[in-house]
């Protein structure tokens, strides 16, 4: 590995590009299923799925059904992404009921 030394930008001088973070490949299908984990399992089957789309011998009665499970797997994914952020919130999951107060209750009215 080789040394990177820092130093300090002259005036004019233009700062390096940064790297764009690498991507971890998603896992294979068959691993992503041994590790129970149902968003990896989604994720590399979106990640085949696309292959599958990208291929320019995909029929179209095929492609169509690709398309519509790879539109179904994103909102999967998707989902489970809300559910994960709203769980991890600091505050609590977000509801309507949650923050609601009760009404009194009023026995004339029944």
């Amino acid at each position: 590995m080789t040394e990177r030394r820092l130093r300090a930008v002259k005036a004019g001088e233009k700062t390096p590009a940064k790297r764009a973070p690498r991507k971890a490949k998603p896992k294979s299908v068959v691993a992503a299923a041994r590790s129970g984990d149902r968003r990896q399992l989604l994720v590399a089957l979106q990640h085949r799925i696309a292959h599958a789309i990208d291929d320019p011998k995909a029929a179209g009665p095929a492609l169509a059904a690709l398309i519509k499970q790879q539109r179904d797997i994103a909102t999967e994914i998707q989902a489970i992404d809300l559910a994960a952020n709203a769980g991890s919130s600091a505050s609590g999951p977000k509801s309507v009921i949650a923050t609601t107060p009760d009404e009194p209750w009023d026995e004339s009215q029944i």
